[in-house]
């Protein structure tokens, strides 16, 4: 039963991660390469399909659940950092923008 649990909590998680993930390229990427950005997510979802159930057995082959849980977690929190560090320059360079704009004597709204 612990698995259909862990499974129902993947699937509720997904439904959040993914649309969050698809406004979050939408604000990252410019329009024109709305494409190749697609193209390369598709890859990528279709690799992480492959090599995650190869990769994860081969770590808890070596190293037991721990190291798999402890990679999990290093990997999760360089993602987080990543995200946090892009969402600091596109907010440092939105106000940078802004104080431009406002200095020149043009309004934004």
């Amino acid at each position: 039963w612990h698995l259909y649990v862990l499974t129902a909590l993947g699937g509720l998680m997904n439904t959040v991660q993914e649309p969050a993930s698809e406004v979050a390229m939408t604000l990252i990427v410019p329009k024109e390469e709305y494409q190749r950005t697609g193209g390369l997510k598709s890859v990528s979802r279709s690799l992480i399909a492959i090599l995650h159930p190869i990769i994860a057995t081969s770590l808890y082959g070596f190293g037991g659940m721990d190291l798999v849980i402890y990679i999990d977690l290093v990997t999760f929190a360089a993602a987080f950092i990543i995200l946090l560090l892009i969402g600091c320059v596109e907010w440092a360079s939105t106000r940078a923008a802004s104080s431009k704009s406002s200095s020149s004597g043009m309004l934004l709204w």
